[in-house]
């Protein structure tokens, strides 16, 4: 009898849950809830499920600590339920839910308390960018680039140098460079993402180039960025825009953007919000103490931004000079607090990591015209059920 090929096991497609909390099962290791938002292909806002997780006996102990600690548990007297972020959640072959983690991202209880902010916490969908080492450079040659913006699982990089020659930097080169601007106080090093917020109603909507001009001018005065989505002969093209860095203005930044796009396209642009997430103190010497050693990005983020199956050490293709191809969707736990001025103010916790496979960049042009992107994969879809004629003739 011939020996059967060895299957080999497929990694499920894992996503981002958020679930309102009904219960806690000890005796099952298991939580029970209706879904809070929709979680496409896996689940639908609303739906009741009972949730297990994985690596159950090493896990459910810590989970459910990190739930009583959440105070996420349902409140008697209390209607309104508690939100839990589950991470990594699938369907097996069963067709049950299962979940590496969960994280109290709302509490019920908490909200009653004052000086939580809980009461005006909540969860929302977001788009997040492989998150970036980024300082400046403390003694630049002239083959080395003035500033330095390292994604954390790159290998190497392609960058443009202080004569704007685009040269090709490995982690050595890196690692002395980071290690020196360390011994600097005068140089901060930071590690941040970016959140594109896609709840805009500027990105589903055409918008003139005035309408535009004052969005971008608003959003670099706060700091933040901005892509400005456009149409060039039927594709969707993209700019980014970043705060001015100095002697350069906001307005001179915006401007000499918005006369770099095509002439056809000032008219019915798309704005996309981008803020940028600054890691904590100690989660950015943690980072920093890591790729000093050698250790690689922390697993988290390798987790979220690495393909399936390859390897931080592998030879991957750099992208082109300060672009940043790698995003991904997450959850992201925000409080809402109104500043004396009467503006709101959104501080934006935890983000999870929630799916295994980096989205490339375009995926922002999907969001930003969904018809577009619908009509093309239908195209695609049609191209590939139709058999070429070399197919045919080698049949």
């Amino acid at each position: 009898m011939a020996n059967e090929p060895t299957k080999t096991p497929v990694t499920p497609m894992t996503y981002g849950v958020a679930l309102e909390l009904t219960e806690i099962n000890s005796k099952d290791q298991t939580v029970r809830g209706v879904v809070h938002l929709d979680t496409p292909p896996l689940l639908k806002k609303g739906e009741e499920i009972t949730v297990s997780f994985s690596h159950k006996e090493a896990q459910w102990a810590k989970i459910e600590t990190s739930l009583k600690k959440g105070q996420a548990a349902p409140v008697k007297g209390v209607t309104e339920k508690s939100i839990i972020v589950l991470e990594n959640a699938y369907r097996d072959e069963n067709g049950k839910i299962i979940a590496r983690w969960a994280r109290t991202a709302r509490s019920a209880l908490k909200a009653l308390q004052d000086g939580t902010l809980h009461d005006r916490r909540k969860v929302m969908p977001a788009w997040v960018s492989e998150p970036v080492l980024a300082f400046k450079n403390p003694n630049p040659t002239a083959d080395d680039p003035d500033y330095v913006m390292w994604p954390l699982t790159a290998t190497s990089l392609s960058t443009l140098d202080r004569t704007g020659q685009v040269r090709e930097y490995n982690k050595e080169w890196l690692v002395s460079r980071l290690e020196e601007a360390r011994r600097i106080v005068e140089i901060p090093v930071s590690v941040y993402l970016r959140s594109f917020t896609l709840k805009s109603p500027m990105v589903t909507q055409d918008t003139d180039v005035n309408e535009v001009r004052a969005a971008l001018t608003a959003s670099l005065e706060q700091g933040d960025g901005a892509v400005v989505m456009y149409l060039d002969a039927s594709k969707p093209r993209s700019r980014w825009f970043h705060p001015p860095k100095e002697g350069k203005s906001i307005q001179e930044a915006v401007e000499s953007g918005l006369a770099a796009l095509p002439k056809n396209a000032l008219n019915g642009l798309r704005f996309v919000p981008v803020t940028q997430i600054y890691f904590g103190t100690d989660s950015t010497t943690a980072i920093l103490d890591a790729v000093v050693k050698g250790a690689g990005c922390p697993k988290g983020i390798q987790f979220l931004f690495v393909p399936r199956g390859a390897s931080t050490d592998a030879v991957q293709e750099p992208p082109p000079p300060g672009v940043r191809t790698k995003v991904a969707p997450a959850l992201l736990t925000v409080s809402e607090e109104v500043t004396e001025s009467g503006q709101d103010r959104y501080y934006l916790q935890t983000p999870d990591l929630v799916k295994y496979l980096p989205m490339p960049a375009r995926t922002i042009a999907s969001v930003a015209y969904p018809d577009l992107a619908r009509a093309a994969a239908a195209k695609r879809k049609a191209a590939a059920a139709t058999p070429s004629v070399s197919a045919g003739m080698s049949a």
